[in-house]
C-alpha cells in the first residue's frame, strides 16, 4: 500500500495520530454479508496507512566549557494504521453463521483501529434469516446486540433481560444439547423455561416480510405494490407424508449410531469424555436437503448408481452436465421431472394458482403475471420454462439474474404465451391463450 508522507509541524508537539478524513461520510450505511465480505469488501480497501515524519525531542546535553545545549536526533517516521470508513449502521447479513460472542465480525468492529472518533456512534445490526439455527445462546447473544433505549416503552420488549436469555442458553446446551439432564422432566422443563423467555421477544424482533408486516409499531418494513398477495401451502398426500417421517426417523438412527461411535472412539483415545464435542445434526447440505425433500418428496427415491445420495444442489446439477456426465436422457432431474412435480404440494398449488388467474387479462390487454419467490425454484431453472408472464424467484439466484428478471416482469407482455411446457409438467397437457 502506497503510504502518504505528512509534515506535523511543530516537531515537539507530536502527541495524537493526524485525523483522517473519512472516505464513506457518516449516516451511510454498510451492509456485509459474511465475515469475509467484511475483510475483503471493507477493510482491505479502507484500512490505510499514514507516514508521520517527525522530529524526536532532543536531549539536554553540556560542552566540555560549561555551555548547555539540545542535541538534534534524526528525523523518525511514525507510520499510523487506520480505518477511513465512518457510518452510522453497519448491517451483518448471516449472522446465525458466527458464533455472536465471539463473532469475527464484531471483534473487528471493536478494535480500536475501527473504533475512532468517526465511527464512536455506529449500530451494529445482526441480521439473520435463519435466527434459531445455531441455539438460544446464540439468538440471546443476537438480541443483545439489538437492544435500544426505547424497548422500555415497548409492551413486550420492556421485560427483555439479557443476562437471563444468555443464562438460559447456556442450561438449554448442557442439559438439552449435551444431553446432560439426568432425568426427561428436567430436560422438558429446561426446554419449556427456555422456549417462554425467548418467544415473546422473537415475536416482538421478528420481521415478516408480508403486506402485514408492521415493526415495533411503526409499520410494513417493505411497501409491497397494491398487487395480490398470498402464501402457498405446501401439502402432501398421506403416503407422501408417511415415507417423509420414515425418511427423519432413518436419519435420526442413522445420526444416534454416528455419534454412538465417534463417542465411543473419543473415550477410547482420550480415556474419558471430557471436552468431548457432539456430532452436529444441523449440517448445512443435511438441513438444505430435507429442506428440497419436504416440498419435492420424489427426490428421496433418487440417487446416484453406486448408491450415493444426490446433493441436491445447482452446482452438482450444472457439473454433471459440463462434464457431459449427464446427457439429456441421462439427466437424473429431467428424466424424472414429472415423478418429482407430481409429488409436490406447492407445485399442485401453483397450478391452481396460474388456472385461477391464467384468463384474466388487464385494462392493457395483457395477460395477467405472477411472481413466484421460493427457495426451491432453482429446479425450474433446470425445467428451462419459456413463460414470459410468470417469474420464478429463488434464493440461489445472483443479483444481476434476479434483477433481469424482475425487469421482464415490469415490460411488455405479449398477448400470445406459451406455457406448454409448464403445463405439461403438472401433467395438463394443455396450451394456455389469453
Amino acid at each position: 500500500m502506497e503510504a502518504e508522507i505528512l509534515n506535523l509541524g511543530d516537531p515537539n508537539t507530536i502527541t495524537d495520530l493526524p485525523v483522517c478524513k473519512a472516505e464513506i461520510e457518516n449516516s451511510r450505511v454498510m451492509c456485509i454479508t459474511t465475515s469475509n465480505s467484511l475483510r475483503t469488501q471493507v477493510f482491505d480497501k479502507f484500512y490505510k496507512e499514514k507516514r508521520v515524519q517527525y522530529q524526536p525531542k532532543g536531549t539536554e546535553k553540556r560542552r566540555p566549557n560549561g555551555e548547555v545545549y539540545m542535541t538534534v536526533p534524526r528525523p523518525k517516521v511514525l507510520t499510523a494504521r487506520y480505518c477511513a470508513l465512518a457510518v452510522s449502521s453497519v448491517w451483518r447479513d448471516e449472522a446465525h453463521l458466527e458464533k455472536l460472542n465471539s463473532s469475527r465480525t464484531i471483534s473487528e468492529l471493536s478494535s480500536s483501529l475501527f473504533r475512532n472518533d468517526l465511527t464512536r456512534n455506529y449500530h451494529l445490526n445482526p441480521m439473520s434469516g435463519t435466527i434459531i439455527t445455531n441455539g438460544p445462546l446464540d439468538i440471546a447473544y443476537y438480541i443483545k446486540l439489538m437492544v435500544r433505549k426505547d424497548w422500555s416503552d415497548h409492551p413486550v420488549l420492556k421485560d427483555y433481560q439479557g443476562a437471563a436469555l444468555i443464562d438460559a442458553g447456556e442450561k438449554w446446551n448442557k442439559l438439552v444439547k449435551l444431553g446432560r439432564a439426568t432425568t426427561r422432566a428436567t430436560k422438558e422443563t429446561a426446554m419449556k423455561d427456555t422456549v417462554n423467555l425467548l418467544a415473546p421477544i422473537l415475536e416482538a424482533l421478528i420481521i415478516r416480510f408480508t403486506p402485514k408486516s408492521d415493526f415495533l409499531g411503526t409499520g410494513p418494513v417493505v411497501e409491497l405494490p397494491p398487487n395480490m398477495y398470498s402464501e402457498i401451502s405446501c401439502l402432501h398426500s398421506n403416503e407422501w407424508n408417511a415415507r417423509l417421517h420414515r425418511h427423519k426417523e432413518e436419519e435420526d438412527a442413522e445420526h444416534v449410531r454416528k455419534e454412538a461411535h465417534r463417542r465411543y472412539e473419543y473415550v477410547k483415545q482420550n480415556g474419558n469424555a471430557k471436552n468431548y464435542v457432539p456430532l452436529q445434526k444441523e449440517g448445512v447440505n443435511f438441513h438444505y436437503r430435507s429442506r428440497l425433500c419436504a416440498s419435492f418428496p420424489y427426490l428421496l427415491d433418487l440417487s446416484y448408481e453406486s448408491g450415493d445420495q444426490l446433493k441436491l444442489t445447482e452446482a452438482e446439477w450444472k457439473l454433471n452436465n459440463k462434464n457431459a456426465i449427464w446427457s439429456e436422457d441421462a439427466d437424473i432431474y429431467r428424466s424424472n421431472i414429472e415423478s418429482i412435480a407430481k409429488s409436490s404440494g406447492k407445485l399442485a398449488k401453483i397450478k391452481e394458482k396460474i388456472n385461477e388467474w391464467r384468463h384474466q387479462i388487464d385494462g392493457n390487454r395483457h395477460p395477467a403475471r405472477m411472481i413466484f419467490a421460493s427457495y426451491f425454484f432453482w429446479m425450474v431453472d433446470v425445467l428451462q420454462i419459456p413463460a414470459d408472464e410468470i417469474v420464478f424467484l429463488h434464493k440461489l439466484l445472483p443479483q444481476k439474474e434476479l434483477s433481469s428478471r424482475l425487469a421482464k416482469f415490469h415490460a411488455r407482455c405479449p398477448i400470445r404465451i406459451a406455457c406448454y411446457d409448464i403445463y405439461r409438467v403438472f401433467g395438463s397437457g394443455d396450451v394456455a391463450h389469453p
